[in-house]
C-alpha cells in the first residue's frame, strides 16, 4: 500500500467516524451507572410492598411494579434523534393507594458527563404502558443534581436510622395525567423522600398531610 492509498484510507476513516457520530450511529462519550448507583433501583423492590401512615392513623399503600435499567457499553446505536453523549438511566415505577384512589409515579436517576454526578427525577403518570411509552423516561432537563436535594443528616423512622436520603418533588402534566389533576387532587403528592436502601420513606401531600413508612 503506497502513501496515497494510506492517505485515502485515513481520510475515509475520518469521514466515516464523523458520519457515524453526527447521524446518530456512534457515541463520542458514554457515562455508566456504577454498582452503587444501581443500588437505588435494585434494592427498591426488596422493600416493596409497604404500608405508610399519617398522624391520624390513615394508611396508604406503596408497591414497586417494575424496575428498568439502560446502562449499555456499546458505543454504536441507531436513532432518529442523534447525540454524541450516552446517559444511562435507572428507573422504577410504583403505585400509591390512598383511600379509594390509586396514583402512578416513577423514580429515576442518571449520570451526565459534566459534572460527573448523579441526577434524579420523579414523574407522575395516569397509567404505565411500559411497552409503548418511552416518555416514561424523563427528559434531561427534568433531572436534578443529587447535591441540591440531599436530606441533611440521617432520618429516623420507627427507630430506624436511615442514611442517603433525597427529597424530590414529582413532575405533573395535565395531558399525561388528567385523572390525578382533576379528580384526585386531594391526594396529589407535593414531595417524596427516597432512600438508597429502602426506596420511598415518606411523602407529603399538597394539603400538608405526611405519610411515613411503617417498619414495624
Amino acid at each position: 500500500m503506497n502513501k496515497y492509498q494510506i492517505l485515502i484510507l485515513i481520510v475515509c476513516s475520518v469521514i466515516a467516524f464523523i458520519v457515524l457520530r453526527d447521524w446518530g450511529l456512534y457515541y463520542d462519550h458514554m457515562e455508566h451507572l456504577t454498582e452503587q448507583d444501581l443500588t437505588w433501583i435494585e434494592d427498591a423492590k426488596k422493600f416493596s410492598p409497604a404500608t405508610f401512615e399519617n398522624s391520624s392513623g390513615d394508611k396508604a399503600y406503596y408497591k414497586v411494579s417494575l424496575t428498568r435499567v439502560e446502562n449499555s457499553r456499546n458505543p454504536f446505536y441507531l436513532s432518529h434523534t442523534p447525540g454524541s453523549e450516552y446517559n444511562p438511566v435507572g428507573i422504577y415505577y410504583f403505585t400509591l393507594k390512598i383511600g379509594n384512589s390509586v396514583s402512578y409515579y416513577s423514580f429515576s436517576l442518571t449520570r451526565f458527563k459534566d459534572p460527573n454526578s448523579l441526577y434524579f427525577s420523579s414523574r407522575s403518570r395516569y397509567s404505565f404502558d411500559l411497552k409503548k411509552d418511552r416518555t416514561l423516561i424523563p427528559s434531561i432537563s427534568e433531572y436534578i443534581p443529587k447535591d441540591s436535594i440531599e436530606y441533611s443528616g440521617d432520618l429516623e423512622i420507627d427507630n430506624q436510622t436511615i442514611k442517603n436520603c433525597i427529597l424530590l418533588k414529582p413532575l405533573y402534566n395535565e395531558i399525561e395525567n388528567p385523572r390525578l389533576e382533576k379528580t384526585d387532587s386531594a391526594n396529589k403528592v407535593y414531595e417524596f423522600c427516597f432512600s438508597k436502601e429502602y426506596g420511598l420513606l415518606y411523602f407529603i401531600l399538597e394539603n400538608g398531610e405526611t405519610f411515613f413508612r411503617k417498619f414495624q
